[in-house]
């Protein structure tokens, strides 16, 4: 059985599939394909649903089955034949004790749940319906003997989920206690339920008791209870009983103090439990949902804590056209056709599925559009008129194989390479140390070969992402760029998040949803050094950077994270530094200089630790005024060959829209104190 609960889908309502073309459903993957039944002929899946009051707990039971008669019954015409059999996979009965019919329908409604296409209602022929739809057997008002005829409440002019039944159970059960008893009460439903749909011979195929608390108190009867239930529901007398029976029990959460609380039981005899708990985080005490597998005896599931979240309305109404959002879409909530809740995958789970070198989801094609052919200079980077003299920018050399180009000329003299591809690059430094800029040039030079490419920015918004990056593109080395202004929108796709207490699961969740979307071959992360201050539970996760950089590298994507400088504690705690495959630093200095700058050639790797004739910049008279300089230092190379030295970033005049350069300094300049940005 599919839950078909927390659907990743893009902006536009597709699904995102894996590579073997199957839609993700997180729920339904951290159950390793959903639940199945019991091997045991005629004997029904025990699923415990447990964790305190106000979890979440009969939301997330209610949308498992109405997800399931959506899911499948969506896509069937009036006159399918397939129907009855699609019925007898997506019915759904539910037994509650506590809540009114009408404020279930009602809840239901609320979040989405009556927002269905037309070709989603049919009719089929049963008992006092016309027209199948969300049914309410409410026997509230009188005695299980006197229940009234189906679909009284069907809200007018709505059209609900088909083949959704949902069976509302006395208030309270005046023989309390008594095994016997209840499960009369329990049967009386049933069976009645079954009556009026005599057409399924499955039906229910999930059977949902909502709760256990009000029908066995202090405990009384537990095990007798429980085997009556399986009893009933084993299909003895030649009837057939449901495939899945869930129970949902109230035990204390993991912030109440109790000194009894009974729920063992349950959990020990039920085939599958979840647990939906919730606790405070953080110095304010922020109030987080999760949701955890705590066992299934006949089959895998997946290990450790995922947050819940319960949207109160949908994100994305398939009527709207343009697609459109309706809520900010720079926030960290999912694409939802409803709302209701929504299960995040845990980092650990998306980091165990990438580390073994195996893809998520599926990604598109990078190159969208053919570009002009990169010619390659005689030397990287140099004047081809003079070698020995820098080119302000110059025709661009190719990358050798198995890296891209660097976007500032020179760095790959510094680093002794290209970027190597599918791999991260770290860029440290202070603010106004333009590491956002070389980012973003990294960005530039992707969109001028034809690839897609993905922002994630958690300081500047779209609009003033765009800006600066239509002003870097005005460097000479953007030609097809300059063409087509609008190239930029067409290729760049930014990931803006605000401030606030947005959780890892939430925002990793919009990246895979944009990497899944958008297919780019090429991502900037910038400004994580905010997380400090207006990102607290990102700040306090130790794996979300490493597992980022996983996703991505399994996805063939190559990445520049940039960040201001923090102590060497804080950025081994975030992991930047440990997986990245290259770690650029950027430091203000002060230091002689004078305009135009010197070069001499290198003499070589035992000297200078470059390639022979790589020009450098020569050593100043002492009597020059001393100027702040940005000086860049590859403190980590994958080939770790050249690349351990410094250089000058140097940006030509007339500002950043003329490009800039990395001019090497040769190993006698003089360096001077540091400057604080």
């Amino acid at each position: 059985m599919n839950t078909f609960v927390a659907p990743l889908l893009d902006r536009r309502g597709n699904p995102i599939e894996t590579p073997t073309g199957e839609a993700i459903h997180w729920l339904d993957r951290m159950l390793d394909g959903g639940l199945r039944e019991a091997p045991e002929p005629g004997r029904p899946l025990v699923v415990l649903f447990s964790g305190p009051p106000g979890a979440g707990k009969s939301l997330l039971v209610q949308q498992i089955c109405y997800e399931t008669a959506y899911s499948c019954c969506r896509n069937f015409q009036p006159t399918d034949n397939a129907v009855l059999s699609a019925a007898e996979h997506a019915s759904s009965l539910l037994i509650t004790s506590e809540t009114s019919p009408f404020s279930l329908v009602k809840n239901m409604a609320s979040l989405g749940s009556a927002q269905c296409p037309s070709s989603a209602a049919f009719h089929l022929a049963a008992p006092n319906a016309a027209e199948a739809g969300l049914y309410v057997f409410d026997t509230m008002p009188k005695s299980l003997s006197e229940m009234p005829d189906a679909a009284n409440l069907i809200a007018q002019g709505s059209r609900l989920t088909p083949l959704m039944i949902v069976g509302a159970g006395p208030t309270t059960i005046d023989a309390l206690g008594d095994v016997k008893k209840i499960t009369n009460a329990i049967k009386k439903v049933w069976k009645d339920a079954r009556s009026r749909w005599q057409t399924l011979a499955k039906f229910p195929k999930a059977l949902v008791i909502d709760s256990l608390n009000v029908l066995t108190e202090n405990g009384a009867g537990r095990s007798e209870l429980f085997r009556s239930l399986l009893s009933l529901f084993s299909g003895t007398g030649g009837t057939r009983g449901p495939d899945f029976l869930f129970l949902v029990l109230d035990t204390p959460g993991t912030n109440v103090s109790v000194t009894e609380s009974g729920h063992e039981f349950w959990e020990y005899v039920a085939d599958a439990s979840i647990r939906v708990d919730y606790s405070f985080v953080g110095e304010e005490k922020h109030f987080v949902r999760h949701l955890e597998v705590v066992k299934t005896r006949f089959q895998y599931h997946i290990l450790g804590r995922h947050l819940l979240k319960v949207f109160s309305n949908r994100s994305y109404s398939p009527q709207e056209s343009p697609p459109n959002l309706a809520v900010d879409p720079e926030s960290a909530r999912p694409h939802l056709f409803r709302g209701g809740p929504f299960v995040f995958p845990s980092l650990h789970y998306i980091l165990s599925k990438t580390r073994t070198g195996k893809k998520l989801i599926k990604t598109q094609p990078g190159s969208t559009a053919a570009v002009a052919e990169v010619v390659p200079s005689a030397g990287s980077y140099k004047n081809p008129d003079d070698p020995d003299t820098w080119a302000s920018w110059g025709p661009r050399a190719l990358a050798q194989p198995g890296t891209v180009n660097w976007p500032v000329a020179g760095c790959s003299e510094l680093v002794g390479g290209g970027i190597p591809m599918k791999r991260t690059v770290a860029l440290v430094g202070p603010r106004g140390g333009r590491t956002s800029y070389f980012a973003y040039q990294f960005l530039l030079d992707g969109i001028e070969l034809g690839e897609r490419v993905l922002l994630l920015s958690f300081m500047e918004p779209r609009d003033a992402a765009l800006l600066t990056l239509a002003e870097l593109a005005k460097a000479p080395q953007y030609a097809n760029i300059r063409k087509s202004p609008k190239i930029i929108e067409d290729r760049l796709f930014i990931v803006y998040q605000r401030a606030g207490y947005v959780a890892p699961e939430e925002w990793l969740h919009r990246v895979i949803e944009a990497v899944g979307s958008n297919g780019p071959t090429r991502i900037a992360l910038v400004a994580i050094d905010q997380w400090e201050s207006a990102f607290p539970l990102l700040d306090a996760s130790r794996i979300l950077i490493p597992t980022l950089i996983e996703f991505l590298g399994v996805h063939d994507v190559t990445s520049m994270i940039a960040s201001v400088g923090l102590d060497d504690a804080r950025l081994g705690r975030s992991g930047l530094t440990a997986k990245s495959a290259v770690t650029l630093t950027f430091q203000h200095r002060s230091m002689p200089w004078q305009d135009p700058p010197t070069w001499r050639a290198s003499l070589g790797l035992g000297t200078d630790w470059f390639a022979k004739d790589v020009p450098l910049v020569k050593p100043h008279p002492t009597n020059v005024d001393r100027r702040t300089k940005l000086i860049v230092r590859a403190t980590r190379v994958g080939r770790g060959s050249p690349g351990f030295s410094r250089a000058v970033l140097e940006f030509m005049p007339g500002g950043p829209a003329d490009g800039s350069k990395m001019m090497p300094l040769a190993p006698e300049f003089e360096e001077g104190l540091a400057i604080l940005a």
